[in-house]
């Protein structure tokens, strides 16, 4: 409601329409649940409908003079990152009890997204209408391998022993995905699994200049940066021990990032810029070795480098070496380093899926279908529709002859 502009429309779309009901579940994870995953699947199709409600009543009475009108749902896209296993026969929690109310959770929020799609273009009749998603979704393969078996494989690689800890229970079944309790939180369940360390005692010195600038008018002080902390990531509570490792990985709940600790780039840089080839050769031999150990198949899909070739012009939060997972896994498996894992899973879905869609509806454009397109071209497609051309912009319309049929464009 803050950053809208003008700054009351928020107010007025609140008074109108009520609080958005779904907060709690933009994020949600419910899967170890059956109770919690059609809470989540009902929850998202109310803010399905309010959303509706208010993109409706903003293209038709709010702001009717309009040549472009952008409506974003993000509901479906939280709703499959919780509830993928419901209509993934594969999935290895497919017939978990949540399983079954999963499915019928996601399905009504497709059907939310039908209808919301449906309202939009009623309520702009004369328009032309583009609905579209960049990417598709699938199985979750990233998140327990990136969050946290991975600092935990490089971890051992560097001292020889685990700091990752998991319940005798859950180690004696590798194979197996360990469930949490239905009520418990992911991320303050992980702290028992890797904790956070202990932080440093200030020095003598520290303490004096904080006391110092504290004694100082607040028009003196300097400005410090905003700094936000990831206590829910695992993988950062590895970096204590960065400085002595060779490599490292950062935070991530995507693709696997590891970072090496370079000398003359990192500020306790211990491997010769002369050893960057053979360290990343060595990193990429360690994770080939990897199986997961529910399918015995590596657990390693691709690795890919960073794009420059001079690895000490990379930022502090690019990585060397870019790791893709493959399939769902809840731990990792090493020859000479032993079994990671297995922790619980923590989405059930991700952004696995190969292709994403788009559909376009507009007076004088003959339906049919224009096959695989890249995603880059959607924005020329909708500049066709404006009859407007935009200078330096990737891609094609999707349209084999751009028509101007409709006015406006949703």
């Amino acid at each position: 409601i803050a950053e809208t502009r003008p700054e009351t429309l928020g107010l007025e779309i609140a008074r109108r329409f009520g609080r958005y009901p779904a907060a709690e579940w933009t994020y949600g994870l419910p899967w170890p649940s059956a109770e919690r995953a059609r809470e989540m699947g009902e929850a998202l199709t109310r803010g399905l409908d309010v959303r509706s409600r208010a993109a409706r009543w903003l293209a038709a009475e709010g702001m009717p003079d309009w040549d472009f009108f952008l409506a974003v749902e993000g509901e479906a896209h939280g709703a499959m990152e919780g509830l993928w296993h419901g209509v993934d026969p594969g999935h290895p929690l497919h017939t978990h009890p949540s399983g079954e109310a999963a499915g019928r959770a996601l399905t009504d929020v497709h059907r939310g997204v039908d209808r919301f799609l449906g309202d939009l273009a009623s309520a702009a009749p004369d328009a032309a209408v583009v609905a579209f998603t960049m990417g598709g979704m699938g199985a979750n393969h990233s998140d327990v391998p990136s969050m946290v078996l991975l600092s935990e494989l490089l971890y051992r690689r560097a001292f020889g022993r685990p700091l990752l800890s998991v319940p005798s229970a859950w180690a004696s079944e590798p194979d197996s995905l360990p469930v949490l309790g239905g009520d418990d939180d992911w991320s303050q369940a992980s702290l028992d699994w890797v904790p956070v360390p202990d932080k440093p005692r200030s020095s003598l010195g520290q303490r004096l200049r904080a006391a110092a600038v504290r004694r100082l008018p607040r028009p003196f002080r300097a400005a410090r940066p905003l700094k936000q902390g990831l206590p829910w990531q695992p993988a950062a509570r590895y970096q204590p021990y960065w400085s002595r490792m060779p490599a490292f990985a950062l935070p991530s709940f995507y693709d696997g990032r590891i970072r090496i600790n370079l000398r003359g780039r990192e500020r306790c840089g211990m491997v010769e810029p002369s050893r960057y080839e053979e360290t990343c050769r060595q990193l990429a031999s360690l994770l080939g070795e990897c199986r997961n150990p529910r399918t015995g198949e590596p657990a390693v899909e691709t690795i890919e480098r960073a794009a420059t070739r001079d690895p000490l012009a990379l930022s502090g939060s690019e990585a060397d070496l870019l790791v893709i997972w493959r399939g769902v896994s809840a731990a990792i498996e090493h020859p000479r380093l032993g079994l990671v894992g297995p922790v619980p899973l923590r989405r059930t879905g991700g952004h696995t899926g190969p292709y994403g869609m788009a559909f376009v509806a507009a007076p004088g454009v003959e339906p049919g279908d224009r096959g695989v397109r890249s995603a880059f071209d959607v924005v020329p497609t909708i500049a066709a529709l404006l009859a407007v051309a935009p200078e330096r912009v990737s891609g094609k319309s999707l349209l084999d002859e751009p028509r101007i049929a409709a006015s406006r464009t949703v």
